[in-house]
């Protein structure tokens, strides 16, 4: 039986696995992320939030498993997993085309908004200019279209 630290090990261990090969550019590359996937399966918990924004990367030649990852940040809604959304957006400086996805995701919905914006406020400063950088992205690339939403996710910041 596995102890909890072992444990620790081999889940730290898958998640450098999809790391490692988030790219997907070769069958190897591939096998091994579904791999690491289907060995944490149901392992996964809110405080991995942090770990899976890690394995984002605009460059990945599989898109549809970004979106399985974005599915898998978006079971958990607490404040907390929105906190630590944010924290993992503001490291996702290979994946920023994802980070804007995710957060267009949580703009556009009454309650992530809601709890994005609390969320927001109780990262570090840090945190908030990264996130706001990507949320001028996002009003640069939609003309607008985000500009009220992102105002009232960080008015009380500016």
């Amino acid at each position: 039986m596995i102890n909890d630290k072992g444990k620790k090990k081999m889940r730290k261990d898958l998640f450098d696995q999809l790391y490692k090969n988030r790219l997907m550019s070769t069958d190897e590359e591939f096998h091994l992320y579904e791999e690491a996937e289907y060995l944490l399966g149901q392992e996964i918990v809110e405080d991995d939030i942090i770990e899976i924004c890690k394995i984002f990367d605009d460059q990945t030649e599989e898109n549809e498993v970004m979106w399985g990852l974005i599915h898998l940040i978006e079971i958990y809604n607490s404040k907390y997993a929105y906190r630590l959304t944010l924290q993992g957006i503001s490291n996702m400086l290979t994946a920023t085309e994802w980070a804007k996805i995710i957060l267009i995701r949580c703009l556009n919905q009454d309650t992530a908004r809601d709890m994005l914006k609390q969320a927001f406020h109780e990262v570090e400063p840090e945190v908030q200019k990264k996130v706001i950088s990507v949320m001028k992205m996002i009003q640069s690339e939609y003309q607008g279209r985000f500009d009220a939403h992102i105002a009232y996710v960080i008015n009380e910041v500016n």
